[in-house]
């Protein structure tokens, strides 16, 4: 096998060593879309190695993992309707009116579930969500079920939301 390609330089003119065989230099110029077209060559450990990035984007799992990411963000706003009516349920002011005409206001705090539970929901929710952003454009561009991810960012932002819901409506009580 003839090496070819670039080569290190050397000292005053004198040619270097050459660093890619003469495959690799093909392999190097070949387009990213012609590497499926490896299994026909019968070279399948190069498959493994070069084929990652040369499945098709898969336009179908990508509009369904949008959908579902769609999905996650209406439930997201529900469960955060759901909490912030409760949790201003909690929040109260008392005021009184002195001889003088002015008002000394008292706020009354919520107990410290209410807030635990909007933590625990808010924090459940949010990491869900930009988990599964992060998550499924990753897997997109690598060419990978996007899917997935959105996915499991839906029983994550229920579980989170609906158990944040029973933290304030306990300190609601």
């Amino acid at each position: 096998m003839r090496s070819v390609g670039l080569e290190k330089p050397g000292a005053a003119g004198v040619e270097g060593t050459s660093v890619l065989s003469e495959d690799e230099v093909e392999t190097a110029k070949r387009p990213l879309s012609s590497f499926g077209d490896l299994a026909a060559e019968g070279d399948s450990s190069r498959q493994s190695a070069a084929g990652l990035g040369a499945l098709p984007l898969r336009r179908k799992n990508v509009l369904m993992a949008a959908g579902v990411y769609g999905l996650d963000i209406v439930l997201a706003f529900v469960f955060g309707y759901l909490l912030l009516g409760k949790l201003s349920g909690l929040i109260s002011n008392r005021c009184t009116a002195k001889r003088d005409f002015s008002v000394q206001c008292d706020v009354i705090q919520p107990p410290t579930s209410g807030l635990l539970g909007l933590l625990l929901a808010g924090g459940g929710i949010s990491l869900a969500l930009m988990g599964a952003l992060i998550l499924a454009s990753i897997a997109a561009v690598t060419r990978r079920n996007a899917l997935l991810w959105t996915a499991i960012a839906l029983p994550v932002i229920v579980v989170s939301g609906f158990g944040g819901y029973l933290l304030v409506s306990s300190a609601a009580a």
